[in-house]
């Protein structure tokens, strides 16, 4: 049966991490639960990560790091603090089929 939202957050831990695949593949509550969240948050970094580095963006931190100047970088992460630079939201990183988030990265 699916999850809606307006579940707690504790009852989707524990619907996740007891679930029967989520037992097998893990062994103990704990390490099931790991594996869901890491599931779930791999991909969802990973998109934003591609989101980000669009132009090779992530570049110019990397010359930061080198010894560039700092202005650059301060510029660089004002930019994609702003939410009307980067309107990414939860829904946007979900399956539009089955609304659950992407195992793979749309770059």
């Amino acid at each position: 049966e699916p999850l809606f939202r307006s579940e707690s957050a504790r009852e989707w831990v524990k619907h996740e991490a007891m679930s029967q695949n989520s037992i097998q593949a893990g062994g103990t509550f704990r390490h099931s639960l790991w594996l869901k969240i890491v599931n779930v948050v791999t991909p969802i970094l990973a998109e934003m990560i591609a989101f980000v580095d669009v132009d090779s963006n992530l570049g110019l931190l990397q010359a930061i790091a080198v010894g560039a100047s700092d202005w650059i970088g301060d510029l660089w992460l004002k930019f994609f603090a702003s939410p009307q630079v980067t309107p990414l939201h939860y829904d946007d990183f979900l399956s539009p089929t089955e609304q659950e988030p992407r195992l793979r990265v749309l770059v």
